[in-house]
């Protein structure tokens, strides 16, 4: 009865209310600064892991093209198609500005032959 006496004389009723300053004890601080530090520790190992993941993708998705490639380029390679690359790399090389002597003559498949190559 007392307390709700002296609570009645001194009450103020209020709505709003503005805190500005709020002072946590050092070990709740710094217990709240360590979840806030391992949050972003775990955010940056996850996308760390999203983006191995993206490029493991991309490698995969790389590999596959290659293999496609491969795949069309052996069911119609043949003789005749590999001479005619050759002597088109070859005629590359000669037009380049750095290019060194090239000797006109037959290796064993017909082909140009290169000093230095085989």
């Amino acid at each position: 009865n007392l307390a709700r006496r002296e609570l009645g004389r001194n009450y103020v009723n209020s709505e709003d209310v503005v805190i500005r300053t709020v002072t946590l004890p050092a070990q709740i601080k710094a217990a709240i600064e360590d979840k806030l530090t391992q949050r972003e520790l775990l955010q940056s190992y996850a996308f760390r892991l999203s983006a191995a993941a993206q490029e493991a993708d991309r490698l995969r998705d790389e590999a596959r093209g290659i293999r496609d490639y491969q795949a069309r380029i052996d069911s119609t390679l043949n003789d005749r198609l590999l001479q005619q690359t050759g002597i088109r790399a070859t005629r590359e090389i000669a037009g380049s500005e750095n290019s060194s002597v090239i000797l006109i003559g037959s290796g064993k498949d017909g082909l140009p032959m290169i000093p230095g190559g085989r």
